[in-house]
């Protein structure tokens, strides 16, 4: 079930002892009016992830916590991927224009991935 809701969302972080002794904070603050929560299962390989219309910011992937299979975020069935945390939240922040999907490869059945759009 997706529930749609105003957000505004906020990710900061620092690095401090840094070899130059400085320390570098990291910050994204995405602000909009429109928001979708939702799940999906994932079946074991390639499955293709439809961007909502009106997402113009991006996604956080939250698979389950007691999660063990593998993950890896591809722009395209057969695209080698970036392997993603098998338990922790994927932010992907989306440039002036959200492209229309992107894959998610799985190890096997994974059920229950959350999808916060913004």
């Amino acid at each position: 079930m997706a529930l749609s809701l105003a957000s505004t969302m906020s990710i900061q972080g620092t690095m401090t002892g840094l070899d130059s002794n400085t320390s570098v904070t990291v910050g994204i603050t995405q602000q909009t009016s429109f928001a979708l929560a939702g799940s999906v299962s994932l079946s074991s390989g390639a499955n293709t992830i439809t961007v909502p219309a009106g997402v113009v910011g991006g996604v956080v992937i939250k698979p389950p916590s007691g999660n063990t299979q593998t993950l890896t975020l591809k722009g395209v069935t057969g695209d080698t991927g970036v392997p993603v945390s098998k338990v922790n939240g994927t932010m992907l922040a989306f440039d002036t224009s959200p492209p229309a999907s992107f894959v998610l490869t799985a190890g096997g059945a994974i059920a229950n991935v959350e999808l916060y759009w913004f």
